[in-house]
């Protein structure tokens, strides 16, 4: 915890990046009085980017977005023939996302990667920051092991950060439950690392 004084007043701030992982920052920011847009924001990457690479995966048709806040690739998954299941922990991103897809027939969930409820199973996760803020959270692990819990043996997990340490997502992906396929390698941007649940 920093402490500064200013002519006789202490102020005690948190580091900033510990806000990244609290479900009031994010509530805030999708009711729109965040630091980003609350209307729709792609993280990293946006579908045109990694449409390429998530075919390349061969996922099945059903997917599922971890903390999807107000992300367009959601609508541009769907539209592109995807079942999707998208969840957030913060109940105005679900809100906002509802309002982005208009029609389209995407399962919603206000969830807690923490402590996911029954769902699933899914051929594919498409998680872009998602783990960043868990781990920025202090729940990386947890939030890693609920997905799997909730993956179909053989399931892609992609994953766009650029938060995580690789020796801490390595750690978090287990080796006797994911199989590495992606390094990280910042080809197209930030880290993009894809898993194999086994």
């Amino acid at each position: 915890m920093l402490l500064f004084f200013v002519v006789g007043v202490s102020v005690r701030l948190r580091p900033l990046a510990s806000i990244f992982g609290e479900r009031e920052y994010w509530q805030d920011m999708y009711e729109g009085r965040g630091d980003f847009p609350s209307d729709e924001y792609s993280w990293y990457l946006g579908w045109r980017e990694l449409a390429p690479i998530w075919e390349e995966m061969s996922p099945g048709r059903s997917v599922v977005v971890p903390g999807a806040g107000n992300d367009p690739c959601v609508a541009e998954l769907h539209d592109a023939g995807y079942e999707v299941t998208a969840f957030d922990y913060a109940p105005a991103a679900i809100e906002r996302l509802r309002e982005l897809l208009g029609d389209r027939s995407v399962r919603l969930e206000v969830a807690d990667a923490r402590s996911l409820p029954d769902m699933g199973p899914f051929d594919a996760a498409l998680d872009k920051g998602f783990a960043d803020a868990v781990h920025l959270g202090g729940a990386l692990k947890e939030a890693v092991d609920q997905l799997h819990r909730v993956l179909r043996p053989g399931a892609s997990y992609l994953c766009v950060t650029t938060v995580v340490p690789p020796d801490l997502l390595d750690s978090a992906f287990s080796t006797t439950k994911w199989r590495k396929h992606r390094d990280g390698a910042a080809d197209i941007g930030p880290g993009l690392y894809i898993f194999t649940r086994t």
